[in-house]
C-alpha cells in the first residue's frame, strides 16, 4: 500500500500553505508531521485523506488517483482520526468503536459477531472495554481520544492518518497510541500523524515532514531533519540537544 502526493499544493483562502509537495508514504514508514500552529497540518492530513481538494496537483493511492475513488473504497485502505470528534447523536462507546467497521459492511448490512470481535478488541488495547456500554456523552476528553483511536483500529485500514492523536492524552496513554501505531506498521501499514511533541515523533517515527506554512516544506528521516537548527527555523524559537546517560532529548531553550 502506498501514497503518494505529486507537485501538491494546498491554500486556506488566498493563503498558500504547501507547495508543490512530493512525498511518498508506504508500508513500515511513519512519518510525523510538524509545524507551527495554522501551517497547514490538519489541512494536509484532511487532503491526503481525500476530504479537501488540492489546489493543484495530485494525490494518488495504489497508483490510483484519489479522486477516482469511491468514498467506501478509499476507507477500507485509508483511515483518519480527526483532530476533533463531536458525537452530533446519542451513542454508546462499542457502537462508535462499530463505526470503524462500516466500510468493510455492504449497504444494508449489520455489524456481525467479526466485527464486534474487532471492535471490542479495539476498546481493550485502549484501555475502554469496561466503558464499551457507557454513552460517549459521558467521556472525558483524553476517553474520547482513545475512543477515536479504538474506531480507526476497528476500521483497520493498511494506511493511518492520524490528527494530532496524544492529544488530551496523559503520559501513558501518548504512549500506549505511539506503540500501538509502531506495531501495526511493523505489519506492512504506514502512517502519518501530526504531533507537536518532537521527542515522541524523535521516539516513535522514522520520517519527519516540515511544514513552515508560507508554502515551504523539507523531508527526510527523523534523524536527519531533528536537529536544533531545523527546528529553531521551522518553530522560530531556539532548541537545545540534551544528552543524557540513559537517552537524549529536544527542548525548547527561550532567548
Amino acid at each position: 500500500m502506498k501514497l503518494i502526493t505529486r507537485q501538491l499544493t494546498i491554500a486556506a483562502g488566498e493563503r498558500v500553505l504547501v507547495r508543490e509537495l512530493d512525498l511518498v508514504l508506504e508500508a513500515g514508514q511513519r512519518w510525523a508531521i510538524l509545524g507551527p500552529n495554522g501551517s497547514g497540518k490538519t489541512t494536509l492530513l484532511h487532503t491526503l485523506a481525500g476530504l479537501r481538494p488540492p489546489r493543484a496537483g495530485s494525490v494518488e493511492l495504489d497508483g490510483q488517483p484519489l479522486d477516482a475513488l469511491e468514498r467506501r473504497e478509499i476507507a477500507r485502505r485509508l483511515g483518519l482520526m480527526p483532530q476533533d470528534t463531536p458525537d452530533p447523536f446519542p451513542a454508546t462507546v462499542l457502537e462508535t468503536a462499530l463505526i470503524g467497521r462500516h466500510p468493510h459492511l455492504s449497504r444494508w448490512q449489520w455489524e456481525g459477531p467479526a466485527d464486534r470481535q474487532m471492535a471490542v478488541a479495539a476498546l481493550e488495547t485502549v484501555g475502554l472495554a469496561d466503558c464499551a456500554h457507557r454513552p460517549v456523552s459521558s467521556l472525558s476528553g483524553g476517553e474520547r481520544r482513545r475512543l477515536a483511536f479504538a474506531t480507526l483500529l476497528a476500521q483497520d485500514p493498511p494506511l493511518l492518518l492520524l490528527d494530532e492523536p496524544t492529544n488530551h492524552l496523559d503520559f501513558p496513554h501518548q504512549h500506549t497510541v505511539l506503540q500501538r501505531v509502531t506495531q501495526l506498521t511493523r505489519k506492512a501499514r504506514g502512517a502519518a500523524m501530526s504531533l507537536h511533541d518532537v521527542n515522541l515523533a524523535s521516539r516513535y517515527c522514522s520520517h519527519a515532514l516540515f511544514l513552515h506554512g508560507d508554502g515551504r516544506s523539507e523531508q527526510g528521516p527523523i534523524r536527519q531533519m531533528l536537529t536544533p537548527d531545523r527546528l529553531e527555523r521551522l518553530y522560530g524559537m531556539p532548541f537545545r540537544h540534551m544528552v543524557f546517560e540513559d537517552g537524549q532529548c529536544l527542548v525548547p531553550w527561550p532567548d
